[in-house]
């Protein structure tokens, strides 16, 4: 995982946003990974541009609108955990009123052997 999120730090997966679950994907890698993965240390922030610069590109092209709204907030987060008063405030307004969508990509959780789980389902394009 860690070449993924480095790869996703050096622009080499940004092609996956030409999907909405391509760019969900990649939001999760530059936003959450680092930030679960690398917590109290410097290296938990190395992806945080990227990821602000990768949730505008998604947004821009309306793959926010193409999957569930629990999963778009994953999209906008990149944007509270900037320094910008304009980014936070992006971040807090699509959270609030998020925008209409059409779920494609869809999240159930489910007890496993009495353990918590989510699962992310994604539907094939086509």
């Amino acid at each position: 995982m860690r070449s993924g999120a480095s790869a996703a730090r050096r622009a080499e997966l940004d092609g996956w946003l030409a999907s909405a679950e391509g760019a969900l994907a990649l939001c999760l890698l530059l936003d959450q990974y680092p930030r679960n993965s690398f917590r109290g240390t410097q290296r938990m922030y190395e992806s945080d541009e990227k990821a602000r610069s990768v949730a505008d590109a998604a947004i821009r092209a309306g793959r926010d609108l193409e999957i569930e709204e629990a999963l778009a907030l994953f999209v906008y987060l990149p944007f509270a955990r900037s320094e910008s008063l304009a980014d936070q405030e992006r971040s807090v307004s699509a959270s609030v009123n998020p925008p209409s969508s059409t779920p494609k990509v869809t999240a159930t959780s489910s007890g496993a052997s009495g353990a918590s789980r989510t699962e992310i389902r994604f539907s094939a394009a086509g």
